[in-house]
């Protein structure tokens, strides 16, 4: 059955007070099938928040609840007495798989509402969190949410969480604590979408070793994150783990020569044999770790379809690289794609400009070197206290997450 939609996306309108909002929440009223909301970059207030909150209590059929981009020029003062009244109305509709929150400035400061949200409603399934602000703190909080999210569903019977997009949200080494508990405990997620998260070597390990526990994961996309050899090496010990893997994007990670050959190693071993995309983009790989791709293609990866593999230690018209480009095109006309399907064969182009330039490198430094140098940036990162935790403002912030019941 096709979606019934309310929406007033990209509309851009401000609500202030009850009156602003009043004739769009007549018409959603009146919509007693409506299973889609989309409020998408318009700006919401604490008391329209308040009168739209009464109403969609009453939407029991609601499914998706796409409130990304909602409080534009609002106050921290305001938004956590918004999210909290639209949070709790959405609490109370036994439907709502979906829910889209992104693009909000939560941040450490107006994250206490969310926790209880997360940690209560079961029948979530899909999660958007993304660039929220939010930093180690307050994701370590909502990775403990998620956490509990398990349990309660394990309690009521309730479809198991499936997809989670938290990127962009500076999480960093210090947020992984609560997102292993949260992988731990969400064992059948299917994809997960962490990227632009500043995670280094350590949080690397203990996202990977909840992941461990995710059997059935198919999409998992670290984009911009710092692996290292010793970040790529832990990741190829748990690619075994993930046959039903699907997409795998690790653009941008700093896997260098050794880590990138380590991730191929493992996926020539054949556990892998559903995987359709494979991006690393910007990776440091080099002419061996290409060869070695190329060599496990045809018997390792059957399926794979699409590969991006910019900014590499190599050229693009390698002998490895034209190997690559002909399986590639045979499998997708074997497919009856037609030529320049951007679902299939290898990325010619990536925009650099979505890349840390600081992360580039000139060719002149040997990769032992720049592996050491970046661990002992990311250990000494990761030994330091985080920069947060020096603010008593921000302290007192945390010990009022500490206490908040979820």
């Amino acid at each position: 059955m096709a979606p019934n939609i309310f929406s007033l996306e990209g509309q851009n309108l401000r609500f202030n007070s009850v009156a602003d909002i009043q004739p769009h929440l007549d018409a959603l009223a009146a919509n007693n099938e409506v299973t889609e909301i989309r409020f998408f970059d318009n700006t919401i207030g604490v008391e329209a928040a308040a009168a739209l909150a009464e109403v969609l209590k009453t939407k029991k059929t609601l499914q998706y609840a796409g409130l990304d981009s909602v409080f534009g020029t609002r106050t921290v003062d305001e938004i956590p007495k918004a999210i909290d009244s639209l949070l709790q109305a959405l609490l109370t509709l036994p439907n709502l798989h979906t829910v889209n929150i992104n693009d909000n400035a939560f941040g450490l400061s107006t994250i206490k509402p969310i926790l209880p949200f997360l940690a209560s409603h079961t029948p979530l399934v899909h999660l958007y969190l993304n660039n929220n602000g939010m930093g180690p703190i307050a994701g370590t909080e909502i990775g403990k949410a998620l956490a509990k999210l398990a349990e309660r569903k394990k309690e009521s019977g309730a479809p198991a969480l499936e997809s989670i997009v938290c990127g962009r949200n500076r999480l960093e080494a210090g947020g992984m604590e609560g997102w292993e508990q949260a992988f731990r405990a969400n064992t059948s997620i299917k994809s997960v979408r962490m990227t632009q998260n500043g995670i280094r070597i350590g949080g690397i390990m203990q996202l990977i070793n909840g992941l461990k526990h995710v059997k059935g994961l198919e999409v998992l996309d670290l984009e911009d994150n710092t692996f290292t050899t010793k970040g790529s090496k832990a990741l190829a010990n748990a690619l075994p783990t993930w046959p039903e893997l699907k997409e795998l994007s690790l653009n941008d990670c700093f896997l260098g020569t050794r880590g990138f050959a380590a991730i191929t190693e493992a996926l020539g071993a054949g556990q892998n044999n559903k995987l359709e995309v494979f991006k690393f983009a910007y990776a440091r790989a080099d002419e061996n770790g290409i060869k070695l791709l190329a060599d496990i293609l045809e018997l390792s990866l059957p399926a794979l379809r699409k590969i991006e593999l910019t900014g590499n230690n190599f050229d693009e018209d390698n002998i490895s690289v034209t190997k690559i480009r002909e399986i590639l095109d045979e499998r997708r006309e074997a497919a009856g794609v037609e030529e320049g399907d951007e679902n299939w064969g290898i990325e010619e182009e990536i925009d650099q400009e979505s890349f840390d330039e600081s992360d580039e490198d000139d060719g002149t430094v040997e990769e032992e070197e720049v592996d050491d140098s970046e661990l002992r940036r990311a250990d000494a990162a990761e030994a330091a206290p985080v920069a947060a935790d020096k603010d008593k403002k921000v302290d007192e912030l945390a010990d009022l997450l500490g206490k908040a019941e979820i």
